[in-house]
């Protein structure tokens, strides 16, 4: 069954039989895990954490603490008001207990909104910058860039384009946020080829299992009990049934929904 980017195809919507979803009022007893659900998801979990390569746990450095920042680059500037810029970070659904970063002039994760007719000039300013460092910017209207030192993840930097589609948007702010913190896209894609791919032709209830899962995943990867530079073996070993990792998590089937 093909893998969607931090959710199985199942779990995605496609012949979909229940959905993860982070309940933070639950009691830290899981709930029903007779069905598989929380195996598939630290499964799913394992696979974006570590890739095909087997390698070693990476995650964003300040993930105790993390501080964004949002800023605008429009000759309209009620394009992107600062309500405008959070409710788009609101609606990617990938904030939660573990991540709620708090607004800091001196971010770990910068998205910069900008107008299309100024995203080559700001490619080039940002390429010049992370020269030496992790870039996806061929998709124009949605660009990452970060830098690494070991196992640790620094100096975030999404940009998305005011043009692009409002799905466009929040894919692309949840996706490099999944990527900024230290997870991968599935089969080591990079953001045009999820889009073209899989993202663009969902359904919006397929779009929002996605949304789902990168939830599920970025909750259990911010557990302090994994620790950067871990094989995929010790992080097993840290999240069974009971691990504080996963308390928090609440299975729902679809027909409940």
């Amino acid at each position: 069954m093909k893998r969607f980017m931090g959710y199985s195809a199942r779990q995605n919507g496609l012949g979909l039989a229940l959905v993860l979803a982070l309940q933070l009022s639950a009691p830290e007893t899981i709930g029903d895990v007779s069905n598989g659900a929380i195996s598939e998801a630290v499964n799913a979990y394992l696979t974006d954490a570590f890739g095909a390569s087997e390698k070693r746990l990476n995650r964003i450095a300040n993930y105790q603490n993390p501080t964004l920042r949002t800023v605008c680059k429009s000759e309209d500037s009620t394009r992107c008001t600062r309500a405008i810029m959070s409710q788009r970070v609101i609606d990617t659904g990938i904030l939660n207990d573990r991540f709620r970063p708090r607004y800091s002039s001196d971010p770990d994760i910068e998205i910069i909104f900008i107008e299309s007719k100024f995203v080559e000039h700001q490619r080039s300013k940002l390429l010049n910058r992370y020269s030496d460092d992790f870039v996806d910017a061929n998709d124009l209207e949605c660009q990452l860039y970060y830098s690494a030192d070991i196992f640790e993840i620094t100096n975030v930097t999404i940009v998305v384009s005011l043009d692009a589609s409002k799905r466009k948007q929040v894919a692309c702010i949840a996706s490099h946020i999944y990527q900024g913190i230290g997870l991968e896209l599935s089969a080591g894609w990079k953001f045009p080829e999820a889009w073209e791919n899989s993202l663009k032709a969902m359904t919006d209830f397929e779009f929002y299992g996605y949304l789902g899962g990168l939830k599920v995943a970025s909750y259990i990867h911010l557990c302090a009990m994994l620790k950067p530079g871990m094989s995929k073996q010790q992080a097993k070993e840290f999240l069974t049934e009971t691990s504080e990792c996963l308390s928090g998590l609440y299975i729902k089937k679809s027909t409940d929904l």
